[in-house]
């Protein structure tokens, strides 16, 4: 809950970039929050989003030491706390060592929860999105589009060998991830179900795909069989 006294964001927006809260994109100063911290965070969610309104507003009162659960109900109304906003706040509080006040963690929680964790495209390809994709493939025939999502283990494998990955096509073969949460006309035309994915094209037709988590070899066999 916001404080009563107006608190200055600023000094609060370090401390939270300090404490590996907050990410800033060095090229694009685009601030997000770290994977890291989000990890955390969405957990809180997850545990809140359901939970019922006699137990959120019970949570409320005693994380904010309010009287009952009726004066939650109506600090929370008149304050617009949402459940987010909660989760925030206890992901705050068990992410510092010494957490910050009440106040100011009700005022970080607010920030937060206006922040995403950013793209999960790598830096080292183009991203393109459902709105520049068929561009992307006019412009350039023979193409690999990869799809991506935050918080996914076989992702970070993936990636995990994205040098090897890519030298493993021939050189003018170009590259470009997608954010799969945010691409749902490209998952329809392909039928991509899941993530991590990897559409392989030839000519800009779709010549080949790889489900999941695969090792290198496997781009290899595929790679040398769309592009031999």
């Amino acid at each position: 809950m916001a404080a009563e006294q107006p608190i200055d964001p600023e000094p609060l927006f370090d401390e939270l970039v300090e404490a590996g809260v907050l990410n800033i994109d060095s090229a694009t100063e685009e601030v997000t929050l770290t994977e890291d911290f989000d990890s955390t965070f969405q957990i809180y969610v997850v545990s809140y989003e359901t939970e019922s309104d006699e137990d959120f507003h019970s949570t409320l009162a005693s994380v904010f030491g309010l009287e009952d659960e009726q004066t939650a109900a109506e600090r929370a109304e008149e304050l617009d706390v949402t459940r987010e906003e909660l989760a925030a706040f206890l992901a705050l509080r068990s992410h510092f060592e010494e957490p910050p006040s009440t106040d100011r963690l009700a005022v970080m929680a607010s920030m937060v929860v206006n922040l995403g964790v950013g793209s999960p495209v790598p830096d080292e390809m183009e991203e393109v999105t459902d709105d520049t994709y068929q561009d992307f493939l006019d412009d350039h025939g023979d193409a690999v589009i990869m799809v991506w999502r935050t918080h996914c283990d076989p992702c970070d494998a993936v990636k995990r060998n994205l040098e090897a990955i890519m030298a493993a096509a021939p050189a003018e073969v170009t590259f470009a991830g997608i954010d799969g949460e945010e691409s749902i006309d490209l998952r329809k035309e392909f039928e991509v179900e899941a993530a991590p994915t990897t559409l392989v094209f030839r000519s800009g037709e779709l010549a080949d795909m790889i489900r999941g988590r695969a090792p290198v070899e496997r781009f290899e066999d595929v790679f040398e069989q769309v592009y031999a």
